[in-house]
């Protein structure tokens, strides 16, 4: 018994200096200064992706002239998952506006099944998906996700942020739609 009291002890010994290391890591590769490395301007890269969920058979997300909201995102995300019941308010709110929403995953086609799971247990969670998405991800200075992207009719960026309700998106999206109105 004192011998599993001992692994236990170097188990707990051994997630805590993982925990710091992933913190140091974090911080030694994150802008300096809290200034994000997404640039307002930024165009929006091509939506590579390795296929859609949560669109009719034979369909694909098209962003072209329309304000896009991007949600980065990933099953095993806690902050991800937070983020949804919020984001679902938004797109009740602003898809009739004619804004356009769509999330992307870096998961794979292995994933899939997971990834239908997740999303047939969230109903509300009605955005198109698309998995297998690092292109997208790799074209931008992406530093973790949730990161949610306000993309205006021009493809050009006009707002991000990263992390579980931060504020801003509403008040970026009145801005969009004023801009394009």
């Amino acid at each position: 018994m004192a011998n599993r009291a001992k692994l236990g002890d170097y188990f707990g010994v051994i997630l805590l200096v993982a925990a710091v290391v992933g913190g140091a890591l974090v911080l030694l590769t994150s802008p300096r200064g809290g200034e994000s490395e997404l640039k307002v301007g930024t165009l929006m890269p091509p939506l590579s992706v390795g296929g859609w969920l949560n669109l009719p058979p034979g369909e694909t997300f098209n962003p072209v002239d329309k304000i896009v909201v991007v949600d980065l995102w990933a099953t095993w995300c806690g902050p991800c998952r937070e983020e949804i019941p919020r984001l679902a308010k938004v797109v009740e709110q602003y898809r009739p506006l004619g804004v356009a929403f769509v999330g992307l995953t870096s998961e794979s086609k292995r994933d899939v099944p997971v990834i239908e799971e997740f999303l047939a247990k969230r109903p509300e969670f009605t955005w198109p998906v698309g998995w297998g998405a690092m292109e997208f991800f790799d074209a931008l200075p992406i530093e973790g996700i949730p990161t949610v992207l306000v993309f205006g009719r021009d493809g050009k960026l006009r707002w991000s942020s990263v992390g579980a309700g931060e504020p801003g998106l509403e008040a970026a999206l009145d801005a969009a739609l004023a801009e394009a109105g």
